[in-house]
Order: structure tokens, then C-alpha cells, then sequence
């Protein structure tokens, strides 16, 4: 009986929430080197959700500019960057992703995609060739 292959680790530079969801998604999905690259982006920009979402808790939606008026904080142009990114990262991959913001309304992107569209298979599901 041949031993399985050990699993790509999580690189480091990853936050352990990102880490664990790269640990779940190695295990169920069969990526190849460049696949595991696309997923550490989306997995960075995942983290970069999280850093400008803490940002704009502390800070608040508005900052003052230098003349004392009131602008929308940068990192909410972070926020729209990066978890448009995640979510496009993921989508290529074939893999759902998460939700981005604990606000979002459930995901529903199953039932728009049209039939016959590219979808990732689970670990150990594949058709035999």
C-alpha cells in the first residue's frame, strides 16, 4: 500500500486563521504548485480583510483630512480591494470561499452559475480516467 503524500504546509507569513483555512483546503482539494501559490495570495488578502476591518473598528469609517475635513478612511478602499481579490483568487480556483464580512448575507453564488461552469473537486472524489 503506497503511503499518502504529506500535505504542503501553510507558509508563515500567513495568520493562524489563514493558516488553518490553507491546512483545510490542502486536505480536501488536490492543488497543484501553482494552485497553491494563487491560494496564497487569496489567503494574503484574506488577512489584509482582517487588518483594515480591525483598522476601521479602532479609527471609524471617517477620518479628518489636514484641513479638518471628514473623508471616508483609506482602509475601507483596502477592504473592497482585498476581499474582491480573495474572492476572485477563490473563484479560480474553484474553491467557495468564506465570507468575507461577518455581515454578509449568505452566500448564494451556487445559484447563479450557469450549468456546465468549472467547479473543484473535492480530495479523493475525482472520476477514475
Amino acid at each position: 500500500m503506497a503511503a499518502k503524500p504529506a500535505l504542503p504546509k501553510a507558509p508563515s507569513h500567513l495568520t493562524s486563521r489563514s493558516r488553518k483555512l490553507w491546512d483545510s483546503i490542502v486536505e480536501r482539494y488536490d492543488l497543484d504548485p501553482e494552485e497553491l501559490a494563487t491560494l496564497d495570495l487569496a489567503l494574503v488578502s484574506l488577512d489584509q480583510c482582517a487588518t483594515a476591518r480591525r483598522r476601521l473598528k479602532d479609527d471609524g469609517q471617517y477620518v479628518e483630512d489636514r484641513f479638518k475635513q471628514l473623508k471616508p478612511h483609506p482602509a475601507n478602499a483596502v477592504l473592497r480591494d482585498a476581499s474582491g481579490t480573495y474572492r476572485q483568487l477563490m473563484t479560480m480556483l474553484g474553491i467557495p470561499a468564506e465570507e468575507v464580512e461577518e455581515e454578509q448575507p449568505k452566500n448564494l453564488r451556487g445559484q447563479f452559475q450557469p450549468k456546465g461552469s468549472f467547479s473543484r473537486t473535492p480530495r479523493g472524489k475525482r472520476a477514475a480516467a
